[in-house]
């Protein structure tokens, strides 16, 4: 079988091959170190097992292939519950320091980079530098994998005040020859669309965050950009870091 490389961010199965990522994401700034090995247990499978006309057929190569196939799946699902597990961990943390942040509005908002959303829109594309770096491009699933990561952070509904911006990097992944970093981030500039939170209030989940993941996909490619909402700005770009 030909070895596939696949630039894959999580646990995956694909036929016979089985694909199985490490993630070490680190709550303190949130840089997410991944690489991929992929396994490849079933060269011969058993219902693809040579003839004994053509070939010395060894009878006790489905069992080894067999356990061969359990080790793997074993080893694979450690590998998935020790990154899930850090990944939690990670989530934990940053979910307590984005409300710890709702009380310092003022001093997280990014200087410049807060701008970006200037008059133009719905989607802008990061293709050159600006405050916030120089531009990269992302291969499709790596973009949507940091995408999904960033937005795991709000698996719950938050309630979140209005200047609020919630940037984030995810550091060290595949762009082209060399690594890039995903930079993700929602602005809220109005209270529009509030779901009840009130005025001056707004709130951010894992649906709102990843919206518009695939129109700034769609528009920029792997450069990534930022899509102008009606509560305020979703930003979703690869910086050459």
């Amino acid at each position: 079988m030909q070895r596939q490389t696949r630039p894959s961010m999580c646990l995956t199965f694909s036929g016979t091959v089985i694909y199985f990522d490490y993630c070490d994401v680190r709550s303190s700034s949130f840089k997410l170190s991944c690489f991929s090995t992929d396994i490849n247990f079933l060269l011969h499978t058993y219902h693809h097992r040579p003839t004994s006309s053509t070939h010395n057929y060894n009878h006790n190569q489905p069992y080894r292939m067999l356990a061969l196939k359990l080790i793997g799946f074993l080893l694979a699902y450690i590998s998935f519950a020790a990154s899930f597990a850090t990944l939690s961990q990670s989530g934990e943390a940053l979910t307590n320091n984005t409300l710890l942040l709702d009380t310092r509005a003022t001093d997280q908002i990014i200087g410049g980079a807060e701008g970006l959303d200037r008059r133009r829109g719905p989607i802008s594309c990061h293709n050159k530098a600006d405050a916030i770096g120089p531009p990269c491009q992302f291969e499709e699933i790596n973009f949507k994998a940091a995408a999904r990561v960033y937005c795991g952070l709000y698996k719950q509904k938050y309630i979140v005040p209005i200047g609020q911006s919630y940037p984030r990097k995810i550091s060290l992944l595949p762009c082209g020859k060399s690594q890039c970093t995903f930079w993700g981030n929602i602005k809220f500039t109005k209270d529009v669309d509030n779901r009840g939170a009130g005025n001056g209030w707004n709130y951010i989940d894992y649906e709102r965050c990843y919206e518009h993941v695939d129109d700034i996909y769609r528009s920029c490619g792997g450069y990534g950009g930022w899509y102008n909402t009606g509560y305020g700005t979703m930003f979703a770009e690869c910086i050459n870091q």
